[in-house]
């Protein structure tokens, strides 16, 4: 699913997009930094879910900051990453992608 527009809050779509999924990846080019999960567009997902009380994992992937280029070897990285890992370790902390180290 492509939000194209963060308000008002297409939840009925959402809810109806994840039935039946085992977990909802969300990739967001932000962060909130404190947050309980770290993306933005992930922490609105995972509070519109609950209130309708769609119980599927979030998992918070942060990619592009600084306007780095989201490229499809990453899109199938991510999915390598996702189907080869435990669900419960990706949804403790945010998954950071694209993003170069200090000094590098």
């Amino acid at each position: 699913m492509r939000l194209r527009l963060f308000r008002p809050f297409p939840i009925d779509e959402l809810v109806r997009v994840v039935e039946g999924v085992k977990a909802v990846a969300v990739i967001d080019r932000a962060v909130s930094p404190g947050a309980p999960i770290e993306g933005p567009v992930a922490l609105e997902i995972a509070s519109a879910l609950k209130s309708r009380g769609v119980d599927v994992p979030v998992i918070s992937v942060v990619h592009g900051l600084g306007q780095r280029t989201v490229f499809s070897r990453d899109i199938e990285e991510l999915t390598r990453i996702l189907s080869t890992s435990e669900l419960t370790n990706l949804m403790r902390n945010t998954l950071y992608m694209g993003v170069r180290e200090y000094g590098s």
